[in-house]
């Protein structure tokens, strides 16, 4: 479902920024995580939207993942969490919180 929201508000080329393993250059992280404004929730996507506005390619490769989901259902507070940071990133890109250059 988190899925969904981010690509309505970003419109990302991504099926999710939250599965599967990420590789990135050492130059790209340099440059992003001194812009990055979240730790929480929200970092993993934080990171792929700036690296794409800042022109970066990122290029999704399949891998077989295998886990099991805990019994329990993900509490309400967390995903609230999860929204509240991920609108703080959209605040953000539209206000000239980043300075995109």
């Amino acid at each position: 479902m988190y899925f969904v929201f981010e690509k309505i508000l970003f419109r990302l080329p991504l099926s999710d920024t939250q599965a599967g393993l990420q590789a990135y250059r050492r130059c790209v992280l340099e440059k992003v995580f001194q812009m990055m404004k979240v730790s929480g929730f929200a970092f993993n996507m934080e990171l792929v939207v700036l690296s794409l506005r800042l022109g970066y390619k990122l290029k999704s490769v399949p891998i077989v993942l295998k886990y099991e989901r805990p019994k329990r259902g993900f509490p309400t507070s967390k995903m609230l969490r999860m929204a509240w940071d991920t609108l703080r990133v959209f605040y953000h890109l539209h206000t000239g919180g980043y300075r995109l250059v």
